[in-house]
Order: structure tokens, then C-alpha cells, then sequence
């Protein structure tokens, strides 16, 4: 039988794999535990165990509720053997996989929550979603056209004809598919409406109902049209409406709730299979090394790590209800004034809602005192702090913090070496005041190296702050807008006033005039700004150097931009360690060349070569007025 492991986080920040609840478990979980940097013994693991599910006088006290209390609480309730009763659904495609709870929901909601303890639960587990929904959408869809309701419409008054025709005709049998009219309807509606209702916040998915039965996960910006919202809404609820009288009919896919005690609470299945859950519970255990093999924890700049440590927290120390927690950060995120094109992702948000909240309080950065600091750096005004920010690394500073650490140059080599890494060595020959063409690792190794060496807490900029400086320099209006893309593609140009002018043809004179040249050493052949397709191995030899004098937008208080979308920057956010949010820096879109800087990230381990271009960075930090 396949082991089912959850994982539990202690105060140290180790993480213990709980398997089962006998005392020989423990021990097996103790001897397992995944330690962070401080050592812990194994008695001591054991009884933070016993102490975690509930036992006093630790192991020894737990051995005693084990045999005395556990074990006959189970027979009696007749929990024979343990199944992961929150697994995927039985028979379900990959888009059913959303149709299923996670440890940390349903902890959350029995130990977290403060709402009553519900008699039953339904986690999907032996309800067949094939048999109901297989090819849900298609199907729909077809039926539909048959019924000659058209194509299929997601609100107004076409759903609400649907939603009359539901309740008049639910139990009715569709001839062509066999299935019921109101599972055929739900199935349709399973990407639109079900799964934002899919949760627990609600009752929905639990008996007996304490609160609102549909909470369902929906989010506007303010600007949004209140009448689409309340359609949108109403939908959502008549769906998951559809999908619990289905769900209530029968008894597949429900789990009893058995409390044993404040800490340990058993799921219950119909046929003896039970499962266990304890408060803080984790589906996964916590990647401390979200960076490697690129950088070690040592090579991170203490206010580079400001991701990681709101993560670290969440996952050790946080202990509210999560699922509530996320669900107000995203309605915090849009009445703030967020739109979905600004979206920055899962953590950013949450991490400023809690914050916000006065539930996080994330460490200050603190000024150190060291010798005289080589770099100028720019004072801006931000609010209620100073914002002093450097101009791009040159190569020179890059290569005089590369010959005082060997150690890492070492390092990054075996890395380099495997295919996972950017060569540095060829995309920095030109002239030691240019600027240095990195990956955001090596901006990284730099900035700590640079935090050691002068005191200052460096970081980059993050991705408001870029933005901000950038709309605040000369001529510039929206950076990344629709404008921006015209005057990119056209240098200004309208294309009215030059019908013999294409976007191709803009394109191919823009190429000619390329800020940068690829160059192949062994034939000294200049291949120009975009080499025609050759192997990994030879394009990865050539050398790419400045192939003009550098121009630059400058900023009121004399930062400098590179002005060319063949050269970008390197920003701060990298939420999960492998890809980080860049810039172009003429037109202040992706690398990628989209609109959302904040979320089309880039490979964090490139140097911007194998899209034709440069990638550099310049350091900041911020101080109080």
C-alpha cells in the first residue's frame, strides 16, 4: 500500500513527514525530520510530536494515549484502514484535478476557521466525475446546438433562459449523451463557475451548514461593471446550487468528521478507510534552497531574500486561516486599484494584504557602517522614504567583485558547465565602464558580496518602483502601453504618412541600426544583430559586444536608461526561484516583449543572449526620511 505523507512544521523551522500515528510512526517521522540549521534530538522531535497531537508529559505520555484512548476510539468508530481521502477524484481528467481539496484547505477550515465543526465533508473521494462530467464542455456544447440555444454564453439573458430550462427539466435524460440535463449543464460550467465555488469558505462542500452556502473566488477591478458582477455572480451560484442537490443525493464522495481531540481529527470513509489531520498540516515539505543549485543561501543579499523569508514565514509561523487569508488578499489587491494586467502573482499579493493587515511585520533593513563605498548612487523621493539607486553595474565593478570571489566564480563554473547557466565571459568584452550582461543569480552574488564589502543593504528595483522612475522621465507617458508598442515597431513614425511602410519594414530598419553584434571569434566574422540559426554550442562561443556608442533616457535627478529594447534590466521579483522579472528598457515591456512586466517573467539564469540582447542591473537601497 502506498504510504500517504503529510508534513508539519516546528517553531526551528524543521519539517517532520507524519505517516501514521503509531508511536513506532513517530519514531520513523522523528528519524526523518528535515532540519534546517539548528540540530534538534531525537526525543526532543518525538515530543513536539506527542505534544502536537494533543498528549501531555510528551513521548512517554503519548505511548499511554496511543494504547489507552487512539486506538480504541478507532475500533470503535470502525477506522480500519488509513487512504488519502482528499486524493484527485477517481476517473477524473486533468481539469477535475481543481475539483479537489488541499490538506492545508481543510485544516484550515476544521482547526482554523472558528466556524463549527461539520458533521460531513466532501473531498471527492469515490465520487466518479468521469461518469458525470467526461468531456463535459463538448458535450454541452453539442447539446446546446441541439436545443437550438446557440452558442453557448457564459451570462445575461442567455443563462438565465438555461437556468429556467434547468429547473424545469434537471432530472430529465438527455437522449444523445444519456446524462441528466442538469449534470450536462454543471459540466459545461465547470471552468466558468464551479471552481471558483470549489472551496471552504462557504459551505458548499460541508454538512452541517454554519455559513452562506456558495462563497464563490471572484474578483473585479473597481472599474468594473456592477451589473456584470452581480450576473457573474448569480451564475456561480446557481451552478455550485446544481452541483451540491447533485452531490447530496447520494453518499460517494462525502467523509464523516470525527474529532478525537482539539489537535486530532479523523476523516471517515463508507467503507472503514479513514484518514487523520492535525492543526498546520502541509501537503509539502518547505524549499528552503529555492535558488539552487545557482546560488547558495550565503550569496543572497539580505534584502533579496524579502520573498523568501514572507514564504518561510507562512509556512512555519502563520497560523490563521489560510484559504480566507488568500481569498482577502486578491479583494484587497483589486480594491486597491488592481487590475489583471498588474497582477504580480500569489505572494506578492498576499504578503502586501497581511501586511496591510498588521498579521506581517517583515524586517527593516538596517544601514551598516564599512569603508567608503565606490558607487554613486541617485536620491528619489518615495513616499515616506529615500530611494537612492545606482546606475548600471559596469563591467569593471562586476569584474572587480568576480576576482574577489573566486570561490563563487568556482562554483558557478560546475554550473555553467552542466548547460545551466549563461557564459559570462562573452557577453562582457567591451569597455570597462559599459554595462556588465549578467543573470539575476549574479546580480544577486554580486549584490551580497557588495552588502559585505560596504554595509549597505542593496537590492533591485522592484517592479512598482522601475515603473515609477520611468514615467517620471522626460517625454515618456505610459510605459508599455499600446503607444509605446506603435513607437517601438515605427520610431515614431505614423504609418498613414508613409503607405510604401510596413511594421516588417520598420522592423528590418531598426535592425540595421542594432545597438549590439554577435561575433564569431574562430572565422572573425561580424554576424550581425541576429545570427541565422546555428547549433547551441557555436551560438553560445559567439561573442556579443556594443556595436554603437550607447544612448540613454535620463531621468530629472540623472539616472540613466539604455535606450534600446536590445538591452534590459533585472528587477527585483523571483517568487519561485528559476524565473525573474525583466525589462526592456526603451519600451518597458517583458523580455518576452509583453505589457506585464510584473508577471512574464524571464529565464533568471540567462544573460538575455539567446534573445538577442543584453541584460544588466543596477542596485539600490532604500532609508527613512
Amino acid at each position: 500500500m502506498k504510504s500517504i505523507t503529510r508534513f508539519l512544521p516546528t517553531d526551528q523551522f524543521h519539517i517532520v513527514p507524519l505517516n501514521g500515528l503509531s508511536p513506532d510512526d513517530l519514531k520513523q517521522s522523528a528519524k526523518n525530520c528535515s532540519l534546517d540549521r539548528e540540530q534538534l534530538r531525537h526525543n526532543t522531535l518525538l515530543n513536539l510530536l506527542a505534544k502536537s497531537l494533543g498528549a501531555e508529559r510528551g513521548f512517554a505520555g503519548y505511548r499511554e494515549l496511543y494504547a489507552r484512548s487512539i486506538l480504541p476510539f478507532m475500533k470503535q468508530h470502525e477506522l480500519n484502514h488509513r487512504v488519502d481521502l482528499l486524493a484527485c477524484p477517481v476517473g477524473s481528467e486533468d481539469r477535475m484535478t481543481r475539483l479537489q481539496l488541499s490538506v492545508e484547505q481543510v485544516c484550515g477550515r476544521l482547526f482554523n476557521s472558528d466556524l463549527p465543526l461539520p458533521q460531513r465533508l466532501f473531498t471527492g473521494y469515490n465520487f466518479d466525475y468521469a461518469q458525470r462530467y467526461y468531456n463535459a464542455l463538448e458535450t454541452f456544447n453539442y447539446w446546446r446546438q441541439r436545443e437550438a440555444m446557440g452558442t453557448p454564453q457564459l451570462d445575461g439573458s442567455d443563462f438565465e433562459r438555461l437556468e429556467n430550462l434547468v429547473n424545469k427539466n434537471r432530472d430529465a435524460i438527455d437522449q444523445i449523451s444519456g446524462k441528466r440535463i442538469q449534470d450536462l449543464v454543471v459540466g459545461g460550467f465547470l471552468d466558468f463557475s464551479l471552481y471558483s465555488s470549489f472551496n471552504l469558505l462557504g459551505d458548499l462542500l460541508v454538512q452541517s451548514a454554519s455559513t452562506p452556502m456558495v462563497v464563490p473566488k471572484l474578483y473585479w477591478p473597481n472599474d468594473c461593471d456592477k451589473s456584470q458582477q452581480l450576473r457573474e455572480q448569480k451564475r456561480d451560484i446557481a451552478v455550485a446550487s446544481w452541483f451540491r442537490e447533485t452531490i447530496e443525493s447520494g453518499t460517494a464522495g462525502w467523509v464523516d468528521v470525527i474529532p478525537f481531540n482539539e489537535k486530532l481529527i479523523f476523516l471517515k470513509g463508507s467503507n472503514g478507510e479513514y484518514d487523520f489531520l492535525l492543526p498546520n498540516l502541509r501537503s509539502k515539505p518547505f524549499e528552503h534552497q529555492i535558488y539552487a543549485p545557482y546560488l547558495k543561501r550565503a550569496d543572497v543579499p539580505s534584502q533579496m531574500n524579502e520573498e523568501y523569508h514572507f514564504q518561510r514565514w507562512y509556512y512555519f509561523e502563520f497560523d490563521g486561516w489560510r484559504e480566507q487569508a488568500e481569498h482577502d488578499s486578491e479583494v484587497d489587491f483589486y480594491l486597491g486599484g488592481g487590475v489583471p494586467a498588474d497582477h504580480p502573482g500569489t505572494w506578492p499579493i498576499l504578503r502586501s494584504s497581511l501586511i496591510k493587515r498588521k498579521i506581517y511585520a517583515p524586517s527593516s533593513a538596517k544601514l551598516g557602517k564599512s569603508k567608503s563605498c565606490p558607487v554613486a548612487f541617485h536620491r528619489i523621493q518615495l513616499d515616506d522614504k529615500c530611494l537612492y539607486v545606482s546606475d548600471l553595474i559596469p563591467i569593471a565593478d562586476f569584474a572587480r567583485f568576480t576576482n574577489h570571489r573566486p570561490d563563487y566564480i568556482h562554483s558557478r563554473d560546475s554550473v555553467e558547465n552542466s548547460g545551466a547557466l549563461d557564459d559570462l565571459s562573452t557577453m562582457n568584452r567591451d569597455a570597462p565602464d559599459l554595462p556588465a550582461s549578467v543573470t539575476w543569480y549574479d546580480a544577486c552574488a554580486f549584490m551580497a558580496y557588495f552588502e559585505e564589502l560596504y554595509g549597505l543593504p542593496v537590492r533591485l528595483l522592484k517592479t512598482w518602483e522601475y515603473r515609477l522612475l520611468r514615467e517620471q522621465c522626460p517625454g515618456i507617458s505610459r510605459p508599455g502601453s499600446s503607444r509605446d508598442d506603435i513607437d517601438e515597431l515605427t520610431h515614431g513614425l505614423k504609418l498613414s504618412d508613409h503607405p510604401e511602410k510596413t511594421l516588417l519594414g520598420f522592423r528590418d530598419e531598426k535592425r540595421s541600426d542594432s545597438l549590439l553584434t554577435f561575433i564569431d571569434e574562430k572565422s572573425e566574422q561580424d554576424l550581425g544583430a541576429h545570427p541565422e540559426y546555428m547549433s547551441e554550442d557555436r551560438f553560445q562561443s559567439l561573442v556579443c559586444k556594443y556595436a554603437k556608442p550607447l544612448e540613454y533616457i535620463e531621468h530629472p535627478v540623472g539616472l540613466r536608461f539604455v535606450d534600446s529594447d536590445q538591452f534590459g534590466e533585472w528587477l527585483y521579483e523571483n517568487p519561485y526561484g528559476k524565473n525573474a522579472a525583466a525589462v526592456r528598457s526603451r519600451s518597458v515591456r517583458s523580455i518576452y516583449n509583453l505589457p506585464y512586466i510584473e508577471r512574464d517573467h524571464f529565464i533568471a539564469a540567462s544573460t538575455g543572449k539567446y534573445k538577442h540582447m543584453k541584460i544588466g542591473f543596477r542596485i539600490c537601497y532604500a532609508a527613512s526620511n
